[in-house]
């Protein structure tokens, strides 16, 4: 999320990514301060609060796909992050109801809060992993009998890889995922980026002045390069926002009042988004 950027501090006086995002998508689990970052940031990009609540709606219709368009049953969700509606189980078992879901996350307290927010269902498991290393991940997740390589699998990697600084380092990860899953195995995937050098510099360091992280925004070339052999389904990668649009599926939770305020601010500038999409492993 150096690149131990998957490891938070528990503080709860410093703000952490997870839980700005919980608090940005309608989520209950955040403190002051992770509110009063939220609305920093939202103050220098006012978009910032749609793009998180875009990529919430994009993971509800890339699960939707997997489960009910593909009959895909288990679910890898990579640097999960804290529970919030939809969360992937909860739109897997909506359309196939033996699915099983693992989230894998490092952060003590997104594991914490996972296993005490989530009901007991042996469909479902909060498993401490590293999703930059795949090798180790999948033999354990293997061995647990929680996944079963020779099928297809639907994996997400959402608003994850711009907190691995090293673009070697993720396309070595999604190589080795696209080697060990079957064919017919899908991955949503979405990171922050903008569209100019520029605008990724500035946003770049407006991050790091605030977390103390691994963090490096992209240009879409960038993300592009080490996405490797994946391939998109239509229509191809962009701003997820834009990726098969369904103005019919459930809304998310609303933020609060304070928040409220962003709401809409993409509709009139959009500096920064988050790209991605949908890619598969052809048969």
């Amino acid at each position: 999320m150096a690149d131990d950027s998957f490891l938070w501090e528990l503080s709860v006086d410093v703000p952490t990514p997870a839980r700005v995002y919980n608090y940005s998508i309608g989520g209950k689990d955040h403190f002051s301060a992770d509110r009063e970052a939220a609305l920093s940031a939202a103050s220098q990009y006012p978009e910032v609060i749609d793009v998180s609540r875009e990529n919430r709606l994009f993971l509800y219709r890339a699960v939707r796909l997997f489960a009910r368009d593909q009959g895909i049953s288990q679910f890898l969700d990579l640097g999960s992050g804290l529970p919030g509606s939809p969360n992937v189980h909860e739109v897997a078992h909506e359309f196939n109801p033996v699915s099983r879901v693992s989230y894998v996350d490092r952060d003590p307290m997104v594991l914490a809060h996972g296993r005490a927010l989530l009901v007991p269902d042996d469909r479902v498991a909060v498993v401490e992993g590293d999703v930059m290393r795949p090798e180790v991940l999948l033999d354990d997740l293997v061995s647990s009998g929680r996944i079963d390589l020779s099928q297809p699998v639907g994996m997400l990697l959402l608003s994850v890889p711009q907190f691995v600084a090293q673009d070697r380092r993720l396309s070595r990860a999604l190589e080795h995922y696209w080697d060990a899953v079957a064919p017919g195995s899908y991955l949503a995937v979405s990171q922050l980026a903008a569209l100019s050098q520029a605008e990724v510099h500035r946003l770049n360091e407006f991050v790091s002045q605030r977390f103390r992280i691994g963090w490096r925004a992209r240009l879409p070339e960038e993300i592009n390069a080490y996405l490797g052999k994946w391939v998109p389904v239509e229509p191809g990668l962009g701003d997820v926002d834009a990726w098969r649009p369904d103005p019919t599926q459930p809304p998310i939770t609303d933020i609060d009042e304070r928040g409220q305020r962003f709401l809409g601010a993409s509709r009139r500038q959009k500096r920064i988004f988050e790209y991605g999409g949908v890619l598969y492993k052809p048969e």
